[in-house]
């Protein structure tokens, strides 16, 4: 399902809405020209079976969209909290990058070189290794070496103290949130639940099949459903990979910090 998802996400929006909407809207319309006469006729010998269809697809309806309801808010707390991962890594590295600059050189320049390398490598390469859930290797020993130089630096004064230790602070706030912005990419709907959704909408195909009434109605109601279904489902899918497709997340707040960034001071 993973494999299909990322699929879908690089796809043209306009292609991959077609192809979701489809995927739901004309199996149902097909499966009602075929199978709805069989299982209307399951209902025949009832005296109201279209109450008691009626009665079958509401409480279906009802427990599908609480489903997706809950899986909607899921989704969209997820791809907010991995915006936010994003601007507090920023607010992080820019704050390395302040006090960096009052640090004894040659340590103060080392240290935005670093973060501006990476900086350089997440907003580029990285950032699309991440579009397929993948961490930058070339990212992860930019912090190791930024952490063996901060660990390496020893303070001649109490000032430079109490700046070194406000910046072991911020490093580490700024690897917990890099982290969380990479946990934040990895983390999707379980393939379990997804099966129960699609089986859902089958269910509901199902259901709207028992009802004994004309062709053309049939036509009207089967679009009017699984075109709403198709259009959540696809929300879905779009959400579930923040950062991943047209609708995903972009390095903005990466950018921002790369701006404001100081620069090294030059030798």
């Amino acid at each position: 399902m993973a494999a299909l998802l990322h699929w879908l996400h690089e796809q043209h929006f306009a292609l991959s809405f077609l192809l979701v909407v489809a995927s739901f809207v004309v199996p149902t319309l097909l499966g009602g020209h075929l199978f709805q006469p069989f299982f209307a006729g399951t209902l025949k010998k009832e005296r109201n079976a279209n109450t008691i269809a009626g009665v079958a697809l509401s409480t279906i309806a009802l427990y599908y969209a609480v489903l997706i309801g809950l899986l909607s808010l899921a989704v969209f707390q997820n791809y907010t909290y991995a915006d936010q991962t994003t601007e507090l890594e920023a607010a992080s590295i820019i704050a390395l990058g302040r006090n960096a600059h009052m640090y004894p050189a040659p340590i103060g320049s080392n240290i935005r070189t670093i973060l501006l390398q990476y900086l350089d490598e997440e907003i580029g390469p990285g950032w699309e290794l991440q579009k397929s859930g993948i961490a930058s290797p070339a990212g992860s020993k930019l912090v190791d070496q930024l952490g063996h130089l901060l660990q390496g630096f020893n303070p001649s004064t109490n000032g430079e103290q109490a700046l070194h230790e406000s910046t072991l602070r911020l490093f580490s706030d700024f690897v917990d949130r890099r982290q969380q912005r990479i946990d934040a990419s990895e983390t999707n709907i379980p393939g379990i639940l997804w099966f129960v959704v699609l089986t859902g909408a089958v269910v509901n195909a199902v259901a709207l099949w028992l009802f004994d009434l004309d062709r053309q109605t049939h036509l009207v109601i089967g679009t009017c459903l699984s075109l709403f279904i198709g259009i959540i489902v696809y929300m879905l899918a779009m959400l579930d990979q923040p950062f991943s497709g047209y609708s995903g997340l972009l390095p903005d707040s990466l950018i921002s910090a790369r701006a404001e960034l100081p620069a090294p001071d030059l030798p």
